[in-house]
């Protein structure tokens, strides 16, 4: 699940390759791509993996090189793009997801059918559900709507807590 993107930037720095576990190769690079908006410029940061024929294509390139890639956008990169979150809920992934023009995410973190598969990439992403144990239903009420809520792994239920609350403040 993801968006289909086409980027077109420079390496940031010289790709970087390996062997996983399984003895696949694999390529892992930054792109700086210029965005632009009404009035502005911005530079976006692109994280990139290539596996097998990619990996290998990827690692010929060296940093300042420029480079058209075709991909997914991935949750990681909204997360990213949103400075990730202590705590973040659906809701506010679909509105940030939309805001950025990342329809095709904010479409798949809405459609029913993926229901099931967003707590798995979200943790994959290092958040995990953040239940609030005064419900039964363990949804936390967030400028009046029930909404699960997750929270990076790393913080302690109190931290948790905290940045929950700091949801229901416009």
């Amino acid at each position: 699940m993801g968006a289909e993107i086409v980027a077109r930037g420079r390496l940031g720095k010289d790709p970087l390759t390996r062997e996983t576990r399984n003895g696949k190769q694999m390529t892992t690079a930054s792109l700086a791509v210029t965005a632009a908006s009404v009035g502005s410029e911005e530079t976006l940061w692109l994280r990139l993996i290539g596996f097998g024929k990619q990996a290998e294509s990827l690692g010929r390139y060296r940093q300042g090189d420029v480079v058209t890639v075709t991909g997914r956008l991935e949750l990681t990169d909204l997360l990213e793009r949103l400075g990730f979150p202590d705590v973040t809920t659906v809701n506010h992934l679909v509105d940030a997801a939309r805001q950025y023009n990342m329809h095709d995410l904010a479409d798949d973190l809405r459609d029913r059918r993926q229901a099931r598969k967003t707590p798995h990439r979200m943790d994959r992403a290092g958040y995990e559900p953040f239940r609030n144990t005064g419900q039964a239903d363990g949804r936390w009420k967030i400028c009046g709507r029930n909404v699960a809520v997750y929270a990076k792994k790393r913080l302690s239920a109190a931290e948790k807590v905290r940045a929950t609350e700091k949801l229901n403040r416009p």
